[in-house]
C-alpha cells in the first residue's frame, strides 16, 4: 500500500524519477532474499532511545508481539504519514497486547523533532552505523548519482567500513514472543509501506 503518495506529488519530477529508478539499480532480488523472512527468527538487538536509554528486543518481546518498522531519515521528510497512521493505530495495537518500535538511522536531534510535532507516543530507536539494518540485510549501496538525490531530500546516508554510502531499506515485520516472524514485509520503492491495518491483521492472525 502506497501511504506516502503526497510525497512524491510534491516531488521534483526528476527526483521522483530517480526515487522509482532505485529499485531498478539496485540488486533488489538479493536484498530480499537475504531479509528474515515469516517464520523465521527476528534477531535480538540493544539500541538507544532519543534519551539515551537501552531498549532490548528481550524486554519489548517479554510484554507481548511486536510491530518492528524500519523506516529510513530523514523521517521529518519522508515518513510522516506513517508515523501519524500508526499512531492513530497504536490503541488498538495495544488492545492486542503487542507493542510498536521504530528503528531509524536518522539524527537524535530530527528523531525528537518528529516525536515532538507528531505527538508519537511509541519508542523510535537509533541504529547508530545501520548495524540492525544491516544485520538483517536490510541495506544497500547507491552510486554517486543516487546518493545525490538522496541527499537533496535530506535523506542522510551512512558510510560502512568500506567507505561506501549506505541506503537503509524500509521494511516491517510483526514479530511474536518467541522472536519467531509472524509477517515480513519489504518494497525497493522506499514510498511504498504496510498499513496499519495489515499489520493489525498480521497480529490477530498470530497462533
Amino acid at each position: 500500500m502506497n501511504i506516502t503518495k503526497d510525497l512524491l506529488e510534491t516531488t521534483h519530477e526528476n527526483i521522483r524519477e530517480v526515487i522509482r529508478l532505485t529499485a531498478d539499480k539496485i540488486d533488489s532480488e538479493s536484498i530480499i532474499d537475504n531479509v528474515p523472512k515469516k517464520g523465521d527468527q527476528m534477531p535480538s538487538f540493544q539500541l538507544k532511545n532519543t534519551e539515551g536509554n537501552i531498549i532490548s528486543s528481550k524486554e519489548l518481546l517479554e510484554e507481548g508481539p511486536l510491530i518492528l518498522i524500519f523506516s529510513p531519515g530523514n523521517l521529518t521528510l519522508n515518513s510522516n504519514l506513517e508515523l501519524q497512521s500508526y499512531q492513530e493505530s497504536l490503541p488498538e495495537i495495544h488492545k492486542l497486547g503487542a507493542n510498536l518500535v521504530i528503528i531509524s538511522q536518522d539524527s537524535r536531534e530530527n528523531i525528537e523533532k518528529v516525536i515532538e510535532d507528531n505527538l508519537l507516543e511509541y519508542e523510535i530507536l537509533i541504529d547508530e552505523n545501520n548495524e540492525m539494518a544491516r544485520k538483517i540485510g536490510l541495506v544497500t549501496h547507491l552510486d554517486k548519482k543516487l546518493s545525490d538525490v538522496y541527499k537533496k531530500l535530506g535523506i542522510r546516508l551512512l558510510r560502512d567500513k568500506d567507505n561506501l554510502l549506505e541506503l537503509p531499506i524500509p521494511a516491517t515485520f510483526v514479530v511474536d514472543t518467541d522472536s519467531s516472524i509472524i509477517l515480513s514485509y519489504i518494497d525497493m520503492d522506499y514510498t511504498n509501506r504496510l498499513s496499519p491495518e495489515e499489520a493489525l491483521d498480521g497480529l490477530r492472525n498470530r497462533r
